[in-house]
Order: structure tokens, then sequence, then C-alpha cells
């Protein structure tokens, strides 16, 4: 489905139109040079913030994620009763790793793909959380 269909059907509280027009602007979509050209730059500049955040949280997850099993191979070792059952241990181990990272380099390229239609939409309604309370 793609995102204008989306945001067509769900409306968001009645802001669909305002909302895609937003996020087309996020992405660089319809852009011509006039005052809110700055705030289609600094959208830009958050979203780029917010994805490289995202992204290096994911490969800390992934790095921590490789050094504690790594760290629970090494220390679980002697308590294994024979080698069929570490070779049993370390596959399954090694099976967990190869997952967890294919699952999260593929979350990255989806959130690469679709990066200013998710942050566009975070944005908005963070913004609009903070505009309610302050």
């Amino acid at each position: 489905m793609s995102q204008l269909a989306f945001l067509g059907e769900n409306n968001f509280a009645g802001q669909g139109n305002s909302l895609r027009s937003d996020v087309g602007a996020a992405s660089g979509a319809g852009r011509h040079n006039s005052p809110g050209e700055d705030n289609v730059g600094d959208l830009n500049q958050r979203i780029e913030a917010m994805h490289k955040r995202d992204v290096l949280v994911a490969w800390a997850f992934v790095v921590g994620l490789w050094c504690a099993m790594i760290f629970v191979a090494i220390a679980t070792w002697d308590l294994a009763p024979s080698g069929g059952v570490r070779i049993l241990l370390l596959s399954g181990g090694a099976m967990v790793l190869f997952l967890n990272t294919a699952a999260i380099l593929a979350m990255l390229r989806h959130y690469r793909e679709d990066r200013d239609f998710m942050y566009g939409l975070d944005i908005r309604f963070s913004d609009q959380a903070r505009g309610r309370k302050g």
C-alpha cells in the first residue's frame, strides 16, 4: 500500500492533507523557493538526526549482542558435558546471532527507504504534543 493511499484512508484526526504536504515537504517533493524553505531544511535536518541516532542504537545493540553471546559461550564452555553438546550450543548461538543481525539489517534498510515518511510523522506528532504542553 502506498504511503499516500495510507494517508488518504487515515486522516489522523482530520488532518490528512496537511500531513501529506508536511511529509511531502520532508522528502523534497514539490519543493519551491519560498519563505517556508527554511522549515523544510530544518525538518530534513531533524529527520537525518533521528535516523542517524536510530542507526547508531541499532548497531550498538548488534555489537552488544555479539559481545554478550561470545562472553556467555566462553564463560559456560566448561559446563557443557561433551563436545557434541558444545557444538550444538555453539551452532544455536550462531543461529541466534545470524538471525538477529539479519533482522536488524533489514530493519535499517526499511528505515532508510521510508525515512522521510516515518520520521516526518514522528516529528509532526511530537511537535503537536509539545505545542499542547507549552
